[in-house]
């Protein structure tokens, strides 16, 4: 719906999509990072759906290092300018996943992903600084029982989830999901 408002002619002549979201926790947030990037070994994603030799048509649209490790490193570095709640499950990354619609024109791809990139980086309060990730994922086939493809290529959106910070001294922003 957010991103409907947002690109609103564009998404409303394409037509449906999905979006989901998913919050993590520190110890899940390295996993996520090496499976957008596809860096986990053959077998181990947690989704069989997954198809190696497609793998070259992923996309990230947007690059904080060249390994998963590197990309972490990039959130703990963010994450130290951010005030925290010394809670034991705190929230630290979210993912946004969305699905491109069944009626997007081939030649409208990219334009779609791009949009709703540039959506997420607009109006998260911290701006495109705390995307972490942004992969669009081509080499993932799911097809029904008549062997019909009805799985849809996505884009992972992983962001640190900062909000303004008024109230703790030496904070511009503070961890809230």
């Amino acid at each position: 719906r957010l991103v409907r408002l947002f690109v609103g002619t564009f998404i409303k002549r394409i037509g449906a999509y999905k979006m989901e979201l998913k919050k993590y926790h520190a110890s899940e947030i390295l996993h996520i990072i090496r499976h957008n990037m596809r860096a986990l070994p053959d077998g181990k994603y947690g989704n069989d759906s997954i198809v190696p030799e497609l793998r070259e048509k992923n996309e990230e649209l947007i690059s904080r290092g060249k390994t998963p490790e590197e990309v972490n490193q990039y959130r703990k570095d963010l994450e130290k300018e951010i005030f925290k709640y010394n809670r034991k499950n705190l929230v630290k990354a979210v993912s946004c996943v969305i699905q491109l619609p069944d009626d997007c024109p081939p030649e409208e791809e990219e334009r779609f992903f791009k949009t709703c990139y540039q959506f997420w980086a607009d109006r998260l309060p911290m701006g495109e600084r705390c995307i972490i990730q942004a992969a669009v994922h081509r080499d993932e086939i799911v097809k029904n029982a008549d062997g019909q493809r009805i799985s849809h290529n996505h884009m992972h959106v992983l962001f640190i989830p900062a909000v303004p910070d008024k109230k703790h001294e030496g904070y511009e922003y503070k961890l809230n999901a």
